[in-house]
C-alpha cells in the first residue's frame, strides 16, 4: 500500500507501507417510534493496523529518520464511532409544528499523524448538538447549539513546519449558538 501524508503545503511524505489490515463492522438503524418521533443511529468498529511498515517515519524530533510501525494502529482510524439522533415533531396548529432535534457523536481516540507519536494522539470525544425550532408552512426557524458540552479536542494533527520537531493541531469548534431561518421553495 502506498501512503501519502501531507505535512505542509510544500512537503509530503511518500512511503511504501508493506501491508495493512482493517476489519470490523458497521451498523445503521433508522426508525419511526411514533408519527412524532424519528430515531437514527450508527455504530462502527474498526480494527485497523499496519501489518508491515518497517520504514515508517520517525517521531518528530527523533535522531533516526525511520521507525518500525508494524503492528501499530493505522493513521486517523478510531476503533469506535457511534452516532445517535432523535427528532421530535409536534403539531400545535394547522401547518404549524414545533420540533426538537438532539444528536450525539462518540468517537474513540486515534493517532492523528502517521508516526503514532503520543503527541499526535487525538483523544476520544463526545459531541452533542441540540436544536429547537418552529415550522410554519414552508418556513423553519430554529435555535441551535453545537458542541453543547464545549468539548475541547484537537484535530487534525500535523508536524510543526519549523523543522525542529513538535506537532500542531486545529481545535474543534467550541460551543456555538445560532439561529437558522429556512424557506422551502415549491417545485
Amino acid at each position: 500500500a502506498l501512503l501519502v501524508v501531507p505535512i505542509t503545503e510544500r512537503k509530503n511524505i511518500v512511503s511504501n507501507v508493506g501491508s495493512v489490515r482493517s476489519q470490523g463492522f458497521e451498523a445503521d438503524f433508522m426508525g419511526v417510534v411514533s408519527p412524532e418521533v424519528r430515531f437514527t443511529s450508527s455504530l462502527s468498529y474498526n480494527d485497523a493496523h499496519y501489518l508491515r511498515f518497517a520504514n515508517g517515519p520517525a517521531v518528530e524530533g527523533a535522531a533516526l529518520p525511520t521507525q518500525d510501525l508494524s503492528g501499530r494502529p493505522l493513521l486517523m482510524a478510531p476503533a469506535w464511532t457511534m452516532f445517535a439522533g432523535l427528532r421530535y415533531t409536534h403539531p400545535i396548529a394547522p401547518g404549524v409544528n414545533v420540533f426538537v432535534d438532539g444528536e450525539l457523536l462518540l468517537r474513540s481516540g486515534y493517532y492523528g499523524y502517521v508516526d503514532d507519536s503520543s503527541y499526535s494522539r487525538v483523544s476520544g470525544m463526545r459531541i452533542g448538538n441540540l436544536q429547537l425550532g418552529l415550522t410554519v408552512q414552508r418556513v423553519d426557524v430554529s435555535l441551535w447549539v453545537d458542541n453543547v458540552s464545549d468539548e475541547r479536542v484537537f484535530t487534525p494533527v500535523f508536524p510543526a513546519p519549523t523543522g525542529a520537531g513538535g506537532y500542531m493541531a486545529t481545535p474543534l469548534v467550541p460551543r456555538t449558538f445560532g439561529l437558522t431561518v429556512r424557506y422551502a421553495v415549491e417545485n
